[in-house]
């Protein structure tokens, strides 16, 4: 199958929660692995042969893995309300896939490099063995993503809770209620502060109970930007975006990604 389409511009600890049950199975023998690259960089050091992590997943399944780019990956192009990039480098990577040959296929993707592969699966051909997506934004306007792909593939959504820019990826609603309940927050606790400095304390009590409930909303809005709906995830407490792909992380996952 060839797709053709094209849109027109208009302190660590880790594997705390894997919420969906995977089978372990081996990567031995499978004979192509693909890089995905995220947004802005269209040659970033992870996926240059002889890179560290190249040389971690190398190490992995045995072979070298072969780098993918969508080079549709300005600003402009993976944002609100069209993400004309994500979806033109899907049809991209669905083509590459699907004339890389082998028996058997993995992905491995960083940030939107993510959302480009779950795009690409409802191209593809032929099933995919591992999908893992390394900080990639649970984006709520990319919904043909998170429900992606009726092929057998295992998808391992590795996140960090500390990593703001998975968040800033994310769709304009979450972001908003974010930011809108954090603010809620603060603004809660200046009438608290208001309250105790004239001695009422019930008022105070109040006040602060309410800004808990909105740091709850905040809190629960910024993990709607990192847990996979239909996917295992795989949590980070305090890595950053670009320490998503690197060796450390790599070599900690292989389990839980069911890779060894």
């Amino acid at each position: 199958m060839k797709v053709s389409r094209r849109l027109k511009r208009t302190g660590t600890w880790c594997l705390v929660a894997v919420l969906t049950v995977m089978s372990p199975v081996t990567a031995v023998g499978a004979d192509v692995t693909v890089l995905v690259n995220g947004s802005f960089d269209q040659s970033p050091d992870w996926m240059n042969p002889g890179s560290a992590e190249w040389n971690a997943i190398a190490d992995t399944f045995g072979y070298a893995p072969t780098p993918f780019t969508w080079t549709d990956n300005g600003i402009e192009a993976v944002l609100p309300p069209f993400y004309t990039g994500i979806y033109n480098g899907g049809f991209d990577l669905a083509n590459f896939l699907n004339g890389a040959g082998g028996d058997n296929l993995n992905v491995i993707s960083h940030s939107h490099g993510g959302n480009v592969t779950l795009i690409a699966m409802w191209y593809l051909n032929r099933p995919v063995s591992h999908l893992i997506n390394l900080g990639t934004p649970i984006n709520w306007d990319l919904w043909p993503a998170r429900v992606a792909s009726g092929s057998a593939w295992v998808n391992c959504q590795v996140s960090s809770y500390a990593d703001w820019v998975q968040v800033s990826g994310s769709s304009p609603l979450q972001v908003y209620e974010i930011f809108y309940n954090q603010g809620l927050a603060a603004y809660y606790v200046y009438l608290a502060i208001d309250a105790a400095l004239n001695d009422d304390w019930d008022s105070f009590a109040y006040y602060m109970y309410l800004s808990a409930e909105a740091e709850l909303e905040a809190n629960w809005w910024w993990l709607t930007c990192k847990i996979e709906w239909y996917a295992p995830t795989v949590w980070f407490s305090d890595e950053n975006h670009g320490q998503l792909h690197e060796p450390d992380v790599w070599n900690q996952i292989k389990y839980q990604c069911a890779l060894s």
